[in-house]
């Protein structure tokens, strides 16, 4: 449906809505062993001064959503588990209508601790910013001066533009000048 630009109508409604439905179904206990598995990483990570980053997943029936994300970290200080924000990952979903892109700043804007920065172009995550549309100075707007950031570019895409990238995400802002 993305591909035709048929994402509207009573179809993509109702996909979206069976998609919801199914996903609250089934989530249950996959989420019950997310917390169970976030407290064991957390237990060994955290006296040895390593913070856990979870990302935002690809995928819509993957976890965790921005509010299950919420319930997995409320138990752990920020400096033992924090947010993760993954730009195509989120990026897709909100262009999917699943999940607004703003909702993980929202409500875990204070748990960010980094971001893989990429591009996406239509639902292809992973390309080198400038070889997409994802709105960098709107991110730049939410990503906080102690969040790390890093690349996360697909190895195929050109080195000339992931050299370019550099120079995209400090006019926009979200990478500080040299």
């Amino acid at each position: 449906m993305y591909p035709r630009r048929q994402l509207a109508g009573d179809a993509w409604e109702d996909a979206i809505f069976e998609a919801r439905r199914e996903r609250a179904r089934r989530s249950p206990p996959y989420l019950a062993q997310a917390r169970r598995s976030l407290a064991e990483l957390v237990a060994y990570a955290e006296p040895k001064g390593v913070a856990l980053g979870l990302e935002c997943r690809l995928r819509y029936h993957q976890i965790p959503l921005p509010e299950e994300m919420v319930d997995l970290l409320a138990p752990y200080p920020r400096e033992a588990a924090g947010y993760w924000h993954d730009v195509g990952h989120a990026e897709v979903l909100h262009r999917l209508g699943l999940v607004e892109r703003g909702a993980w700043f929202d409500l875990l804007g204070d748990r960010l601790l980094g971001s893989h920065l990429h591009d996406v172009d239509g639902l292809q995550d992973h390309r080198a910013p400038g070889r997409g549309d994802v709105d960098f100075a709107w991110l730049a707007e939410r990503l906080p001066a102690t969040a790390a950031r890093t690349f996360e570019i697909n190895q195929h895409e050109p080195d000339e533009s992931v050299h370019n990238a550099i120079a995209l995400l400090r006019e926009a802002g979200v990478i500080e000048a040299a």
